[in-house]
């Protein structure tokens, strides 16, 4: 175990092995643009169909848990070192992780032969990470982070789950469930993250929130989840799933209202974050509408948080911790900018647009802004994540 927490040899060979946040926001990153290109070929015909699983079920497995799960690790591993002051994964240690990544991703291509191998790489990639993550916060008596380890271990949960349920439909649902515990880590990590980087970036006081509107997102949140992952059993639990999503979005919302989110237009970095938080405050309450009315459709209100508040977050996270963490400075290449409108423009597309056209046009549309917007990062940040810090700090 601390083998795996940290490498016993102190010296990085290669900068992209310094820090768990440098592979896998890379690797991640590029991942997203050839799985929603593939998707798009899918659904246009264009594409043979190479995978163990349904399309759709692939699509979502693989968008949330294969790229989203591979941001979570690398983010988490990297700011537990911050959190600890002990060295976090590195080197051999993390090439492990990132090879078990690596291989599960490409075992879901070789058909039915290797789902076997894809479900023992994912559970090994999950259970290493969860295991180096906590280990490093018992040794160093942060009790505080722990909160973030049972997320974590329902994420591992629900990803190997969905990848090992017999009928599409309950894969479908698990994976929906995985969007709203996303949801809880974001409402966890941002609620501290989002207020300090604002009030450090616009040189103000610090932004609090009342003290019962943390708690009350902090129970909620989760409790929300469960809900919905116990309706698909309970069906008589659609209305209070409906009313717990409206009351979310609508203390997500309030919670906001605290942050000082118009000062920060001049600052990329900061108005990408706020957006995104938004758009997971607008898609919970949208997809409580949804349950409620035969006019709005859960799918179309749920990528308004897959795309806009999960890819949004994800692109804005690595935007600044890339920078900060290779001892840049706080300034990211002007077209990012356009890379942070890009994603969310395409939540926009993807949730709204489909009332006004064809919802597969507005699906390829949304694509096309999602893979172009994360393609402005690879090409932006592929060189700072492969290079040393520029302070000479390791890592």
């Amino acid at each position: 175990m601390t083998s795996i927490a940290s490498d016993r040899n102190p010296r990085t060979t290669l900068p992209l092995l310094g820090l768990a946040f440098r592979p896998f926001f890379l690797f991640g990153a590029l991942f997203s643009i050839v799985a929603i290109a593939y998707w798009i070929l899918l659904l246009n015909g264009s594409a043979p169909w190479l995978t163990a699983m349904s399309p759709v079920v692939w699509h979502g497995h693989e968008m949330l848990f294969g790229f989203g799960g591979a941001i979570v690790v690398g983010f988490l591993l990297t700011a537990v070192q911050t959190w600890t002051g002990l060295p976090s994964v590195k080197n051999k240690a993390l090439a492990t992780l990132v090879l078990l990544w690596l291989t599960a991703r490409v075992a879901f291509f070789l058909g039915d032969d290797a789902l076997r191998l894809a479900i023992v790489a994912e559970i090994l990639w999950w259970a290493l990470s969860a295991l180096a993550f906590i280990n490093l916060l018992v040794r160093s008596g942060n009790h505080r982070n722990l909160i973030i380890a049972p997320v974590l271990i329902l994420m591992a949960t629900l990803d190997i789950a969905s990848i090992a349920a017999s009928d599409a439909g309950l894969a479908l649902h698990l994976l929906n469930t995985g969007v709203l515990m996303m949801g809880v880590l974001i409402t966890l990590l941002g609620g501290r993250v989002i207020p300090f980087f604002t009030q450090r970036g616009l040189g103000v006081d610090a932004i609090t929130t009342p003290g019962w509107l943390e708690k009350a997102l902090a129970l909620l949140t989760p409790l929300t989840a469960l809900a919905f992952f116990s309706e698909r059993f309970l069906p008589s639990l659609t209305p209070t799933v409906a009313v717990l999503l409206l009351a979310t979005g609508a203390l997500q919302l309030l919670r906001i209202a605290h942050w000082r989110s118009l000062k920060t237009f001049g600052a990329p970095l900061l108005w990408s974050l706020h957006l995104s938080y938004l758009t997971l405050a607008l898609g919970q309450a949208c997809m409580g509408l949804s349950l409620l009315s035969q006019g709005a459709h859960f799918a179309d209100a749920l990528h308004l948080v897959t795309v806009g508040a999960i890819g949004g977050m994800i692109l804005a996270m690595m935007s600044r911790v890339s920078l900060g963490h290779t001892g840049r400075p706080l300034q990211p290449p002007a077209l990012m900018s356009w890379a942070f409108a890009l994603i969310l423009a395409a939540a926009v597309v993807r949730a709204g647009l489909p009332l006004l056209m064809s919802a597969p046009a507005a699906w390829r549309i949304s694509a096309a802004l999602w893979a172009l917007a994360y393609l402005l990062f690879v090409i932006h940040y592929a060189g700072i994540l492969n290079a040393p810090r520029t302070d000479g700090k390791p890592g």
